[in-house]
């Protein structure tokens, strides 16, 4: 399988299982959130070490990024949830 395949192959995997994931699990949000950064984590595992190696200084940002998307995503279902709580 060349690398084009398996990405394409993996992609559509975890698009699948992020969809079962949020229909069909009864775990709490949070897990649901850790479970999804996982599964999209997951190839970088899988990948060489050395791809962290060339330029760690161009990963900061997209990190940086992934970060803060994570938290204003996080902080806007703690603040619509207690809006939602107190209407």
């Amino acid at each position: 399988m060349d690398k084009k395949t398996f990405w394409i192959a993996y992609t559509l995997l975890v698009i699948g299982l992020l969809f079962i994931i949020e229909l069909w699990a009864p775990i709490a949000y949070i897990y649901k959130i850790f479970l999804k950064i996982f599964l999209m984590l997951l190839p970088l595992i899988w990948v060489s070490r050395s791809f962290f190696a060339p330029d760690t200084k161009k990963l900061k940002v997209p990190l940086l990024l992934g970060a803060g998307a994570i938290l204003i995503i996080q902080g806007a279902y703690l603040v619509l949830r207690q809006e939602y709580r107190n209407s």
